[in-house]
């Protein structure tokens, strides 16, 4: 009873320690990554807040499938929103997911080798260095609060309390985590089956799995038939243009560069020479070596699966965004890793200390390039401010198709965007009206051209081509009401708002 007094009082200092540890790394992590508002998904997931808090986005086709969106996530922000202003709660939201994923990634590897704080100090070092997946676009860390980024944080607790044989810890934390994301609660699935099929230790015990089996689907539910509505009907031979047009890192294999596929090859390799010939030491978990190459080679399964989705042109399957799947092996495995090679290293304060304290200068130095918070800029802000306090709910949009925070900042309906592409990843039938609109403004998806920077500028150049006629023409056919033009545009039509850098028009008719 005295041990297990003595064990329980240890357990709470570790925790207690490891808290104030992922307090410290997030701070330095923060200079690192920086933090972005109405930045990237978040262009495609403040809507639905907005939405789910009252404003309609009338004549929008994208807005109309935001309710497809898979992740209860933003429900329940929605929910927050109504009492706490939504740049604030995102902040606090921000801050709380970079804390528990790197909080998390050290108790990951305090679960793998126990004895060992340097690996866990090194585990929560790696994940506060802004760490990239090598394929399939995925998500660890993000800059800005979202909903994969938060998946990533309570699946690394999963795996800690699969580890710790907690089978009740494991089904709440996996529940939360298709909460999030069901596609990655899949991904983890996939995982945690084949660990348990190979371990012969969690076969005897598959009793003690059962019940909280139930308290998973219980808390995954949810999720599980919002989930449903993803993959929608519509034609495959556009779906298949819009997407290769708008989101190839995702599910193009043959897009992605070779370097990556030599990267990720290279880690398999690493990873295999790692499990196969480090010796077992008594700080390392038994069987981290084992389950290495188990998750490794799931990880390549997923892969596989993804060429041959695109071989096959099968949206479903593509749909499922196979190679995302390695988000998980990258972080497992890079844990694993450092616990494999770091479990023999003596614990010593001193050293954690001189790691953070080697870490902190290169990450606030030398990596930081860019601004601590990054939010569009003042001039943008105005006329979305105006336009929300200045038009009906229902008045749409022309703005330019690259400036895709427009809908999230001004409340209001945008006539189409090159960001809205992304809604192809969960309702199919989106490809027409996006793929119309787009046509519309001069530029063709259905002939899959990859996205970058020539696309960008051939966006700009189209729309800055625009004429009168022309949104007039926008106008009458959708239904556009306003147009947003730089200041020195020249143009007949009534001008409504201005500020340095942008005009507003009144595209229903001229002066």
């Amino acid at each position: 009873m005295r041990s297990k007094i003595g064990d329980a009082r240890l357990d709470r200092g570790s925790d207690r320690a490891l808290i104030w540890w992922a307090v410290a790394f997030a701070a330095v992590s923060v200079l690192v990554t920086g933090y972005r508002v109405y930045f990237h998904n978040q262009a495609l997931q403040i809507p639905l807040i907005r939405m789910l808090g009252g404003t309609p986005y009338p004549n929008d086709p994208f807005a109309a499938t935001l309710p497809y969106y898979a992740s209860m996530v933003w429900r329940v922000v929605a929910l927050a929103a109504k009492i706490i202003p939504l740049e604030p709660l995102l902040l606090v939201l921000f801050a709380a997911e970079r804390v528990l994923v790197i909080y998390a990634a050290g108790n990951l590897a305090l679960a793998l080798a126990p004895k060992s704080r340097i690996a866990t100090i090194a585990a929560m070092a790696l994940f506060a260095s802004d760490p990239v997946p090598i394929i399939g676009g995925g998500t660890l860390v993000l800059p800005y609060f979202e909903q994969t980024g938060l998946a990533i944080a309570l699946l690394l607790m999963a795996m800690a309390a699969f580890y710790r044989r907690r089978p009740l810890a494991w089904a709440i934390w996996l529940g939360a985590a298709f909460e999030c994301n069901s596609l990655y609660g899949v991904f983890a699935l996939t995982y945690f089956t084949a660990a348990f099929a190979i371990d012969s230790e969690y076969r005897r015990d598959w009793r003690g799995w059962v019940r909280p089996m139930g308290v998973f689907a219980a808390l995954a539910a949810p999720a599980i038939v919002l989930s449903m509505g993803t993959v929608g009907g519509g034609g495959s031979e556009l779906w298949l243009a819009a997407a290769r047009s708008r989101v190839p890192h995702h599910i193009f294999p043959s897009t992605w560069p070779a370097i990556k596929f030599a990267r990720f090859a290279m880690l398999v390799l690493v990873t295999g020479l790692s499990a196969l010939c480090v010796t077992r030491c008594a700080g390392l978990m038994a069987g981290v070596r084992r389950h290495l190459l188990v998750w490794a080679g799931v990880g390549v399964a997923w892969v596989l699966i993804a060429g041959a989705a695109e071989a096959i042109g099968s949206p479903s399957m593509l749909l499922f965004q196979p190679a995302r799947a390695t988000d998980l092996w990258y972080a497992f495995g890079a844990i694993g890793l450092l616990a494999t090679y770091l479990a023999t290293v003596r614990k010593s304060s001193v050293i954690a200390l001189i790691l953070l304290v080697i870490f902190h200068p290169t990450g606030a130095a030398g990596v930081l390039d860019h601004p601590l918070v990054g939010s569009p800029g003042q001039s943008m802000r105005q006329v979305c401010d105006w336009a929300r306090t200045h038009t009906p709910d229902y008045a749409v949009f022309l703005v330019n198709p690259n400036w895709g925070e427009f809908r999230a900042m001004s409340a209001r309906p945008a006539f189409v965007t090159w960001k809205d592409g992304s809604a192809l990843l969960w309702h199919r039938p989106f490809a027409r009206p996006w793929a119309e609109r787009m046509r519309a403004l001069g530029y063709d998806v259905s002939k899959g051209e990859l996205p970058g920077e020539r696309v960008n500028g051939i966006l700009d150049r189209l729309y800055d081509s625009m004429s009168d006629d022309d949104a007039l023409r926008l106008a009458a056919r959708y239904g556009v009401r306003y147009w947003v033009v730089p200041a020195s545009h020249t143009s007949s039509l009534p001008t409504v708002f201005r500020n340095r850098y942008w005009r507003v028009l009144n595209a229903a008719g001229r002066r």
